[in-house]
């Protein structure tokens, strides 16, 4: 990068910073609840917390939907698959903690794989990993057929010390607009520096638990398991760049599926990954703003036609760029969710878990921040 495009960078940074800065403090001030409740105290309340949860949504005992996982994902499938789409939409909302109402991620791994299970999974690993100003959470889980990997999106918590993780999510890793070489592609491909390093951080670990869930049995015939990767928001920007280095050290990628992610690509990368990524999916709900950023003006474009999700609930895959104005109450996972739910055909639907009311998606600081980059994108003219 020459001198004055460092300058240029920097100077952006700031007024990105500035700009997020009195968000951040009141988003803080509104969410901040001290706790002291003891160990034993906190567990009896983790073990209520699953119970309810588990009562509320998944207390349908007989439902056709339990085991889903297994009847009803289509492990071989070589192209767009609406099942797939809400299964791994499915999987990326559950990821985040918020929904679960988990306040420590061992809380967390508890009531995912509490939930998982009762739709078809029961091998899982968690990657829970903090470096420099990179800061990832996946879920790596499989069936006898198929292995999912989940990256976790932005964390929208505002609550004790997450006003820290918002920080390093929303403006070193999800809007630091660094590009960096990806050397497999060459020195022209230039990826998003937070996007890269957030993989990068847990790529080795990842790498390891893929090849240990990966492994081939009599469901396979003796054949390596499908895989699968899988994000909403920032999880959406890591899954393509965690599936490009995995393919180059020589594991096959059936299907990369995204919802409402980031642009992460120069131009020249893009073309690569768009040959790359045979089966990627990209999904955008009605001029999801997040879609929009990083800016084309900033040299960041996405490397895959998009699944358009529009107001209407029409859905057109490999569609063209949706054309309007950003819209920040478009990003919820939640929304999309509940709208790949009603596209389902009748017979898919029946498989499928419900999805959720939007009510179990906190939004107080989410709505915060979706605001204040509405502000951002205007002020770089972008819709």
């Amino acid at each position: 990068m020459s001198f004055k495009n460092k300058i240029i960078s920097i100077t952006v940074f700031f007024l990105v910073f500035s700009s997020f800065s009195a968000s951040f403090v009141e988003a803080a001030n509104i969410n901040q609840r001290p706790s002291k409740t003891t160990k034993r105290q906190q567990i009896a309340q983790d073990r209520s917390l699953i119970h309810d949860f588990l009562g509320k949504y998944f207390g349908e005992k007989n439902a056709a939907w339990r085991n889903c996982f297994n009847t009803a994902f289509e492990s071989n499938a070589k192209v767009h698959s609406i099942a797939n789409s809400y299964l791994l939409m499915y999987s990326s909302l559950f990821v985040y903690d918020k929904v679960l109402n988990t306040p420590t991620f061992e809380g967390f791994k508890k009531r995912f794989r509490a939930i998982v299970k009762i739709l078809g999974i029961n091998n899982l690993d968690f990657i829970n990993k903090c470096e420099g100003t990179a800061d990832t959470q996946a879920v790596v889980m499989s069936t006898e057929k198929a292995v999912i990997v989940v990256f976790r999106g932005s964390e929208g918590r505002m609550k004790d010390k997450s006003i820290i993780r918002v920080i390093y999510d929303w403006i070193f890793t999800d809007l630091n607009f660094f590009h960096r070489p990806f050397e497999m592609f060459g020195e022209k491909a230039g990826v998003h520096t937070g996007f890269y390093n957030g993989v990068d951080i847990v790529y080795d670990e990842l790498k390891t638990l893929i090849e240990k869930h990966i492994k081939g049995n009599a469901f396979t015939f003796g054949k390596p398991k499908s895989l699968w990767l899988t994000g909403h928001s920032l999880g959406g920007g890591l899954a393509p760049i965690a599936a490009a280095r995995l393919i180059a050290d020589g594991i096959t990628v059936n299907g990369v599926y995204t919802y409402g992610a980031p642009r992460f690509a120069n131009p020249n990368l893009a073309k690569h990954m768009g040959k790359m990524l045979a089966n990627y999916q990209r999904w955008v709900l009605d001029n999801d703003i997040v879609t929009k950023v990083p800016f084309k003006k900033w040299g960041f474009q996405h490397s895959a036609n998009p699944n358009n999700i529009y107001e209407d609930g029409q859905i057109k895959i490999n569609d063209g760029e949706m054309i309007g104005t950003a819209k920040p109450s478009s990003h919820y996972p939640t929304q999309y969710l509940s709208r790949i739910y009603e596209a389902l055909p009748k017979n898919i639907k029946g498989k499928m878990p419900p999805a959720p009311p939007h009510e179990i998606w906190s939004t107080d600081a989410d709505d915060l921040f979706l605001k204040e980059l509405e502000k951002l994108s205007k002020k770089f003219g972008e819709s």
